[in-house]
Formats: structure tokens, sequence, C-alpha cells
């Protein structure tokens, strides 16, 4: 089993890496996106793709936006993040 991608501030601290310049700009936004409130669309080539679809949706139910059962995320310090969690009817 692989290990979870760094996060980009790690990236960024470490001061190397594989990842072109373009695909760590692209992480850091889309980082950023999670944390401001900024929903997250799915892009051409993943809907295009049918198990690539059927991914970002069980993703996007799960973890992006959770079941009010769940209750609100919360980062590693324990404080809330600025994601708004909608009830929504299934």
């Amino acid at each position: 089993m692989s290990r979870p991608p760094k996060p980009f501030s790690v990236l960024k601290s470490e001061g190397r890496s594989h990842r072109t310049k373009s695909e760590l700009e692209q992480r850091r936004k889309g980082e950023e996106a999670l944390l401001t409130g900024v929903p997250i669309r799915e892009r051409p080539e993943v809907k295009s793709s049918e198990r690539a679809h059927e991914e970002f949706q069980k993703i996007n139910e799960t973890v992006i936006n959770p079941p009010a059962e769940l209750g609100r995320l919360t980062d590693a310090g324990g404080g809330e993040q600025s994601i708004k969690i909608e009830n929504s009817a299934v």
C-alpha cells in the first residue's frame, strides 16, 4: 500500500520534488479550496472516465460533503475548518 501524498506546505518546505511547477500550483490551489469552502468541481477528464467519475462521486459524498450525522469536519488541531456542510435530501 502506498503512502498518502504530502501536502503542498510539506513539499514546499522540503524544497525538492519531482512535480512540475504547474502540478504544485494546482495542488496548492486545491488544498486552499478545501479550506475556504470553494466547491470542488469535477474536471472534464474525470467526467469522461466512468471509473474516475464513480470515484469522484464516492469521495464527494463521503469526504467533501459528508452526511449531517457525521458532523463538521475538523482539522488536526481540533478546530473547525471553514467547509460548509449542507444537509441534502437522499
